[in-house]
């Protein structure tokens, strides 16, 4: 079976097509959260850990890049490597065969996808809900269910 999903350079994406939506590396609302409790501690007395909070999430939300993981089209989603800067993984919707969805708990969740023509990949994921909703809308029917193990 022949399959349009592949890795191709970002420049040779297919252009004007309507992002649905992106996953970041940044996750600004956790940032947002732990600043606020770092002035919090300074302004009820706890000056070094106010301190040493604001210092850390403020030099995470400035000197750390905001960079693209995933993005959702209607026809695709696009999967950018971090170690290839200017490659990434192009998956069509038709050509998934199924998928499973693995949270960990030490590390990103894991998305396995089995393509139609046998081929496996994996993606670490950073949201799940957002993954799961589009994964959902236009590969339906197509997720797999992770054995249940009993002890006896």
């Amino acid at each position: 079976m022949n399959v349009k999903s592949k890795t191709l350079k970002i420049r040779n994406l297919p252009q004007g097509k309507k992002r649905l939506a992106c996953i970041n590396s940044k996750p600004y609302l956790f940032i947002v959260m732990f600043l606020s409790f770092g002035a919090y501690a300074i302004w009820k007395g706890y000056y070094v850990v106010g301190a040493i909070i604001l210092a850390v999430f403020l030099f995470n939300l400035f000197c750390i890049p905001n960079k693209v993981v995933t993005e959702f089209y209607e026809e695709y989603a696009v999967y950018y490597y971090e170690q290839e800067k200017d490659e990434c993984f192009i998956l069509f919707w038709e050509d998934i065969a199924s998928w499973i969805y693995y949270p960990k708990m030490n590390d990103l969740d894991l998305i396995e996808i089995e393509l139609k023509d046998h081929a496996r990949i994996c993606f670490k994921c950073l949201s799940k809900h957002k993954t799961m909703q589009y994964f959902q809308m236009f590969a339906p029917n197509k997720e797999k269910t992770k054995a249940k193990v009993r002890i006896l």
